[in-house]
């Protein structure tokens, strides 16, 4: 509630449920006009502006907590697919070192038992046998019981 007063500049500021302050003085020296206002309505006022304010505080920190949840599935999407691939591209190449590592150790058991003779073994039936177990089952590794687990690169005794 506003109210316009005007009176002497020693009595209007006495008053103590009303904040008054001098907008202008008239002619008389000791006489100005105020503008006074009730000091509840003023905290009401600010009351309501605080509680206007902290919602709108809490809305911004909803969206952000949205746009960062919408941010990090989005990473995880990528991160998942990004590590899909690399599984893949890994069982891959684990997979032709292993088909390599057979070829070097029947060559070496042969070696080692005989002298080598090409019509013993034939590499690319092998090759293409294995190839086409593994095109068939590709989450599989090759079985273990096909494929030794020894260094090729030692000699046999």
């Amino acid at each position: 509630m506003l109210m316009w007063l005007k009176g002497n500049t020693k009595e209007i500021p006495k008053l103590k449920k009303f904040d008054c302050k001098a907008i202008y003085p008239t002619h008389d020296s000791e006489e100005k006009v105020w503008v006074c206002s009730n000091k509840n309505n003023q905290l009401k006022d600010e009351i309501n502006r605080l509680r206007d304010e902290k919602s709108i505080v809490k809305e911004r920190s909803k969206a952000q907590e949205e746009r960062h949840k919408v941010e990090l599935e989005r990473l995880c999407q990528s991160h998942g697919k990004t590590f899909k691939k690399y599984q893949e591209d890994t069982q891959k190449k684990l997979v032709k070192a292993l088909l390599k590592l057979k070829s070097n150790l029947i060559l070496h058991a042969q070696v080692a038992i005989s002298l080598f003779d090409f019509s013993k073994v034939d590499f690319a039936k092998d090759n293409e046998r294995d190839l086409a177990y593994v095109e068939q089952n590709p989450e599989c590794h090759p079985q273990p019981d096909k494929v030794s687990i020894e260094p090729a690169n030692q000699l046999a005794k």
